[in-house]
């Protein structure tokens, strides 16, 4: 998956990340961080170094929202992947398409 010098680039890219920006995606990845093994690193911070996850606060009630977009979902099974509508999370989001429908009929 990747070359022995890239993945030397990846683990040091996950050493150098901010703590917040690791401990979101160690959430949302399902794991405890002391089980994360080098490869699980790799492939996160190759998820990050991508652009292909983001975090945020529901701008409506402040839960945190974790989404991941990975190109092959092989080995993120599991994840906690928020639903989302916009920006706001999934409680959220469902309370504004029940209300969208209930002005809608």
């Amino acid at each position: 998956m990747f070359d022995a010098a890239n993945k030397k680039d990846l683990l040091e890219y996950w050493n150098n990340l901010d703590s917040e920006d690791r401990e979101n995606v160690i959430e949302w990845y399902n794991i405890a961080e002391e089980n994360l093994d080098d490869d699980d690193k790799i492939l996160l911070a190759d998820l990050i170094g991508n652009g292909q996850f983001s975090y945020w606060d529901c701008p409506n009630c402040g839960k945190k929202v974790l989404v991941g977009y990975p190109d092959n979902w092989d080995r993120f099974q599991g994840v906690k992947q928020s639903e989302t509508a916009g920006k706001l999370c999934e409680e959220c989001a469902g309370i504004y398409y029940k209300l969208k429908e209930f002005v809608e009929d």
